[in-house]
């Protein structure tokens, strides 16, 4: 009964979602001195990324939480603008402009965005900040309190629960499975001292590249290379990252937090971004995610659809999520409703009106998560660490406009056939007493 339902939903019901055409390309992508910018002459504004080899995998058991920790040590250090001392997020801000940190499994990303001539003097700053975090126990003490505020938001989202759950999975002996912002006892711990040296460790000017996006041009990009060139000389020391697949029969992981209902994930391998196979990913991800939205006129936020799906292309491995809600897991079908849909599309190849369809979905989606100035820089300079060409992006919407029934059955046969499941359970709560 469930595989008629899901196969009727998959042939017949498509949301009328407006979505952007594979004609609509981004900005061709450039490099002003080397460093790959997506230039668009009509925006107003500039986003430059400084990425530095400082992330997750850096951290030891006992450092987790570092990386996000120095990151807000460095956005917390004191720098003087206009004459007044002030934390470097609160200067960048006067100048007009926005400072963004961002933690990630290999990387830490340090984003500046405002207009060309208020993004040159924030990147000073920037620079110095880079150069030498302020340490001290009042400085320590508001980072710690801002990141301790985030973990705990972070805490509260159980997709965000349920990804950390998965990806823990999938690294062997490295820190790049933790949880971005990291342990909180850990951080509530950490001293000066042993941040200093993490700092010192992976704070370098050889690991650090670039990447940028929006009115760019080459004074923005030699203020970001002035502000890498005020850090210490030389490379971190090299990582090997060494990962594990899902498996058959599949390992699973089972925590509990303050839900009211179980919420589940199941993870996948996915292609990685490049590959052959990455554009009928996109649309097998349309596919599955159209599925939550068809029983209601408007779409419905994710936390309250039945099934929904996310695909980190950003991260090594690349990976694939399918969680479902506690509503749906909640029915004694809620497992079975999550794999009907990807039986189907093993089995049975779509219409090739239908899959023309998902193309439409696929494209919207993968240009809206790639819209702001942030995102396209991020990706640009994505493209740039794994060696793609910087116009790929605009590859991957043709890449799209192309994919077949055939390539959609081929790549859900390949890659969602073994997978790790991480359950979310509600904490026990003390029986009141009877009287």
């Amino acid at each position: 009964m469930i595989a008629r339902v899901f196969l009727a939903l998959l042939l017949a019901a498509v949301p009328a979602v407006p979505a952007r055409a594979a004609a609509d390309r981004y900005p061709p992508t450039t490099l002003i001195e080397d460093v790959p910018a997506q230039i668009d002459a009509d925006a107003s504004l500039a986003g430059m990324q400084i990425f530095l080899p400082a992330g997750l995998d850096r951290q030891t058991s006992a450092q987790n939480g570092f990386a996000a920790l120095v990151g807000e040590v460095v956005a917390q250090t004191p720098v003087q603008e206009d004459g007044t001392e002030m934390p470097l997020r609160d200067a960048i801000a006067a100048l007009g402009a926005n400072l963004t940190v961002t933690v990630e499994p290999e990387d830490i990303r340090y984003y500046v965005e405002g207009r060309p001539d208020a993004v040159v003097s924030a990147l000073g700053l920037l620079g110095t900040a880079l150069a030498a975090p302020d340490f001290s126990a009042t400085t320590l003490n508001l980072a710690k309190r801002s990141l301790r505020l985030r973990i705990i938001d972070a805490d509260q989202s159980p997709f965000g629960v349920v990804s950390a759950m998965l990806r823990s999975s999938y690294y062997r002996g490295s820190g790049a499975g933790y949880a971005p912002m990291g342990s909180p006892e850990i951080v509530v711990g950490a001293g000066s001292k042993a941040l200093h040296g993490f700092w010192a460790a992976n704070y370098r000017q050889g690991g650090a590249s670039l990447a940028a996006a929006g009115r760019v041009d080459a004074r923005v990009v030699r203020a970001a290379r002035s502000a890498i060139a005020e850090l210490p000389q030389g490379l971190p020391q090299p990582l090997t990252l060494q990962t594990r697949m899902p498996t058959n029969p599949p390992a699973r992981i089972i925590t509990h937090r303050d839900v009211g209902l179980p919420w589940i994930g199941i993870g996948f391998a996915a292609p990685a971004i490049g590959s052959k196979d990455f554009a009928a990913m996109l649309v097998v991800r349309a596919i599955i995610e159209s599925l939550g939205r068809t029983d209601a006129i408007v779409s419905r936020p994710a936390a309250l659809r039945p099934i929904n799906a996310a695909y980190q292309y950003d991260v090594r491995p690349a990976n694939f999520i399918i969680y479902s809600s506690g509503s749906s897991f909640g029915s004694p079908t809620g497992l079975r409703e999550i794999f009907a849909a990807t039986e189907l599309l093993s089995s049975k190849p779509l219409d090739r009106a239908v899959i023309a369809r998902y193309r439409t979905l696929a494209t919207g989606e993968f240009v809206m998560e790639n819209m702001t100035l942030e995102d396209r820089s991020a990706l640009v300079g994505l493209f740039r660490r794994f060696g793609l060409d910087g116009d790929a992006a605009n590859d991957v919407l043709g890449d799209i406009a192309a994919v077949t029934p055939a390539d959609v059955e081929r790549v859900v046969k390949k890659y969602l056939d073994k997978y790790t499941v991480a359950v979310i359970l509600p904490r026990a709560t003390k029986q009141q007493p009877q009287h």
